[in-house]
């Protein structure tokens, strides 16, 4: 019967996009772009016009694989119409979501130099660190492919560097599904370069294009964001209101804890952060709800006083409805139907879920979801374009990865591509830059290979439409005040001694920085070598830090007695060890002396001393 409804909505389906197709191809010729072709206009049409195009393949795909099922019972159809979406490119390009498409056209007009650039960077990147990967994995066992064998010999992951290309790839985004495959010291090592190094230079092929879509703006040119100032009631600099902040939030959080809490009631534990917490019965968190939703009841009455009528029209009053009303409904269910009959009712867990809505109470302070729908109505034509273009994206590559992973060895990879309903939703994943699965055939790697390098990348543009419309919010809202504290100088630079002598040159060794520019080059040489003869101590004593936790065995063979190896890092760490403490304690006395007493008791001299006890305590080999 499935099969039977399939297939009659796929023949009307198909028979009326290919009426649609068939009604372009004969208005043709009246059309002003393509009138003057006159006979010829419908088949350079059906083949200039990238739409078009597309459409057709679809078609015909489509057809074909309806017809196999139909007259020869095929398992399965394949259905391309969803090209049809495309031509809504078209479509917002004419209508008022225009200047979209055509800021991602000028885009890559203006800035596509620019965006080749960091590819080839990108890609240079990437070529290296391949080579690098399998170099040192080329006789790493872990990286054997266990579901595919081939003559009783599971297939090598890092066989060759165009395979390796694959899964460098996958780190280079942000992944890494085989990170406990990589068990030698340099093949560890150059996962921690791809990490720390090569990933953000990577990346700068979004950065690239968040700047050509959102250029910053001169302080002259026009704000597109709309301005809000805060009435009396949502001024958090009114005292009264930042008090009533307060107490939603603390009511709000109170309740929907303990309804979390209840969720655990069946549970033997109920933990925050390992720490156990009472379990939240019926009636207890019945009685909660309802006293937090007569408090929000009584502030809905009062602001229903204050402002009328117009209060019920707006959205906060909704929120405020939602607030009180389900939290009454449940204490007075509760008590009138006994706990029995309401946890057997279908609408008994809904109205204590329903306290969690109670976090939007504090929207009518913060104003975060208000700002996120500005931004979304200021920028509706750019987001509108981008999340077309993103699930175009998403459902080529999802038909794409069903046809060539389908029938893929690997059970996980094979279940999650077996649909496009399927795929559908295993791209998504990928497409948000998640690898979950690493295990593809030959015929599907390339196609993730595209989506790492370009995909991705494409499906960040709504994220950088966000961020910079925060951004630009907070330009706007950020007053002369708060840039004044920014750029207020650390209590330091007042403790500079007046006469010249010792403490001052002690103290302008130290804190020279802070009355030169960033780039300056006046520094003197007292400054710059003890800034240097710091940072050596600290990635020194990090160091030693750091492999001290390594036993014997890592530097021994297994099963020798005596490790001359061993011996002789612990003798060079103890050294490092004495030569830094005494470092460290000769600059903490020169701080103190040069700032007094207040070095001692500030943040960054109680963390200096307590170093330096921690230093001083693990000394004796006994402790280490």
């Amino acid at each position: 019967r499935a099969d039977v409804l399939d297939c009659v909505v796929g023949l009307a389906s198909v028979i009326a996009f290919t009426g649609l197709a068939a009604l372009r191809l004969f208005v043709a010729p009246s059309h002003p772009e393509w009138q003057d072709f006159g006979k010829s206009a419908a088949p350079r049409y059906a083949f200039a016009n990238v739409f078009m195009f597309m459409e057709i393949i679809g078609l015909i795909v489509t057809w074909r694989s309806l017809m196999n099922k139909m007259v020869w019972n095929a398992p399965d159809h394949t259905n391309l119409l969803w090209v049809h979406l495309a031509r809504s490119l078209e479509m917002l390009e004419r209508s008022g979501c225009g200047l979209g498409i055509r800021a991602l056209k000028t885009m890559i007009d203006d800035e596509g130099r620019l965006l080749l650039t960091s590819y080839v960077l990108a890609f240079i990147i990437w070529l290296v660190l391949s080579s690098l990967y399998f170099v040192s994995n080329i006789d790493n066992e872990n990286l054997r492919w266990e579901a595919a064998a081939f003559d009783g010999k599971m297939w090598d992951r890092f066989e060759s560097i165009p395979s390796t290309a694959f899964f460098c790839l996958i780190n280079l985004v942000k992944e890494h599904p085989l990170a406990d495959r990589f068990t030698s010291f340099w093949a560890r090592v150059w996962v921690d370069v791809s990490v720390l190094v090569a990933m953000p230079l990577f990346a700068l092929a979004t950065s690239v294009l968040q700047y050509a879509l959102f250029p910053h703006k001169d302080g002259d040119e026009e704000e597109t964001l709309r301005s809000w100032v805060p009435d009396e009631e949502n001024d958090l600099t009114v005292p009264k209101t930042r008090k009533m902040l307060y107490v939603t939030a603390a009511l709000a959080l109170i309740s929907i804890e303990r309804f979390f809490s209840y969720t655990a009631r069946h549970r033997h534990y109920a933990t925050y952060f390992g720490l156990e917490c009472t379990k939240s019965q019926p009636y207890a968190l019945a009685c909660v709800d309802g006293v937090v939703a007569l408090f929000f009841l009584i502030d809905f009455a009062d602001r229903r006083r204050k402002q009328g009528r117009a209060y019920l029209k707006t959205g906060l009053a909704y929120v405020d409805i939602v607030a009180w009303l389900p939290g009454l409904l449940h204490l007075g269910l509760i008590l009138l139907l006994g706990q029995t009959v309401f946890d057997q009712s279908q609408w008994g867990e809904w109205l204590r879920a329903c306290c969690v809505l109670r976090i939007f109470k504090l929207e009518r302070f913060l104003r975060s979801c208000t700002d996120l729908f500005d931004i979304m109505s200021q920028r509706r034509s750019i987001v509108g374009a981008t999340l077309l273009l993103c699930m175009l994206t998403w459902m080529l590559f999802s038909h794409l990865l069903y046809m060539l992973e389908r029938n893929n060895p690997d059970d996980d990879v094979r279940e999650n591509y077996s649909s496009v309903m399927r795929s559908l939703w295993s791209e998504l994943i990928n497409l948000s830059g998640e690898y979950p699965w690493a295990d593809y055939t030959p015929g599907g790697r390339p196609v993730m290979m595209f989506i790492g390098i370009f995909s991705v990348i494409i499906f960040c543009i709504p994220t950088s439409i966000f961020s910079d419309g925060f951004r630009e919010r907070l330009d706007r809202d950020v007053g002369d005040e708060f840039v004044a504290v920014l750029e207020r100088r650390p209590w330091q630079a007042h403790l500079r001694p007046a006469r010249p002598g010792w403490k001052r040159d002690i103290y302008d060794m130290y804190y020279q920085h802070m009355f030169y520019d960033a780039h300056s080059s006046d520094y003197q040489m007292p400054f710059l070598g003890m800034r240097a003869a710091n940072v050596i101590m600290v990635a020194l004593s990090t160091l030693v830090t750091v492999m001290g936790t390594l036993s014997d065995d890592n530097f021994c063979h297994a099963g020798t007695s005596k490790c001359e190896t061993a011996a002789i890092l612990r003798w060079w760490a103890t050294a490092i060890d004495i030569v830094t403490l005494a470092f460290f304690c000769i600059d903490f006395g020169l701080r103190n002396f040069a700032l007094g007493w207040r070095h001692a008791v500030s943040t960054i001299g109680v963390c200096d001393l307590a170093s330096l006890l921690a230093l001083g305590i693990s000394m004796p080999h006994s402790v280490r």
